[in-house]
């Protein structure tokens, strides 16, 4: 069997969280603008579309639109940036293909699903965050008895969304078990409500990301019983931000900038905690003291489309796709 770190042998959570800072830090890339392949067109001259709007999730992986902003390297490209948060998995494509938003912030598993049914074409400007030491976990309440993942054998786990990326993490690393997809039963609970449920008995564990992690962990109590970054998912890569096929041919200029900007956003997440933290306040909507205990997970530099290929792959296998998706599909070149 696999190594594997369970409950007992985790370190605390503060060192954890600069650990993986460290980790990060240590994996950036130093050029600005290694974002992935935006566009074929040149970036100079005057932005086709200098406003736009980029629908994010209230979470972590956003941090390089807020360290954008912050640092005011939007501004500096030419571009006046609005950020919406978004809504359930099944809106946020739509609403990107209607014009709603120009760049989507989201999980890669979401994206690939709407390309693979057929029904969006979309294009990788950058990636977002993937999975480090922490930054998503399955945990337990406290005095449980569950002291093994092999443990939830025919219990209810709560997750944040079905057949997305929190299914297939927990799909994934309870095989690590020999534990089928249908030898438990996973049901929505969104991450607010993670404590209630646990302490009310709905449900025998959970599965948030950071930064509610650290809110369960420092708030009534829970026990992390798995790490998720381990195994066949060790950096596996969470989200990222696309744009439309049509917008990347229309507006190459600005498709170019957006890539070459969140690039060297996710630079700066990768070496720069306090930056980070700052972001996690206002894209998470936490204080400064959670922000400041949570685990970050690791900012890539670029689109990866082997790390993306892994991710297809395992939706295969699991069912969350019909098909086998080639991952260059996300990000050929435009133009």
């Amino acid at each position: 069997m696999p190594s594997i770190t369970v409950a007992g042998a985790r370190r605390p959570r503060r060192l954890r969280a600069l650990a993986a800072a460290g980790a990060a830090a240590a994996l950036a890339v130093a050029a600005a603008g290694c974002s992935g392949r935006a566009s074929s067109a040149t970036s100079t001259g005057p932005l086709e579309k200098p406003d736009i709007v980029i629908g994010a999730m209230p979470a972590i992986g956003s941090a390089a639109i807020y360290i954008a902003q912050d640092e005011g390297l939007f501004k500096q490209a030419g571009l006046n940036v609005k950020v919406v948060s978004l809504g359930a998995p099944q809106t946020v494509v739509p609403e990107l293909e209607r014009g709603a938003i120009d760049v989507l912030e989201y999980e890669w598993t979401t994206l690939i699903e709407s390309m693979a049914g057929g029904s969006a074409k979309l294009h990788a400007i950058a990636s977002a965050q993937a999975l480090g030491p922490g930054s998503h976990e399955i945990v337990v309440p406290p005095h449980s008895g569950i002291t093994s993942p092999a443990q939830l054998r025919g219990k209810t786990i709560g997750v944040q969304s079905l057949n997305g990326l929190d299914t297939l993490l927990v799909d994934s690393a309870l095989a690590l078990y020999g534990i089928t997809p249908a030898q438990v039963r996973l049901v929505p609970v969104p991450f607010q409500e993670m404590q209630q449920a646990l302490a009310g008995h709905q449900v025998a564990a959970v599965e948030p990301a950071e930064p509610f992690v650290t809110t369960l962990e420092n708030g009534p109590g829970a026990t992390t019983l798995f790490d998720m970054d381990q195994g066949s998912m060790l950096g596996f890569p969470v989200a990222g931000y696309t744009v439309t096929d049509q917008f990347a041919t229309k507006y190459p200029k600005t498709t170019a900038a957006l890539a070459r900007v969140l690039g060297e956003a996710q630079a700066i997440a990768s070496t720069n905690r306090a930056a980070v933290e700052r972001a996690i306040a206002q894209a998470a909507h936490v204080s400064p003291a959670v922000a400041a205990l949570a685990a970050l997970g690791t900012f890539p530099a670029n689109v990866d489309p082997v790390e993306l290929q892994r991710l297809a792959d395992l939706m295969l296998s699991d069912h969350e796709i019909s098909q086998k998706f080639p991952a260059t599909r996300l990000t050929r070149p435009i133009g």
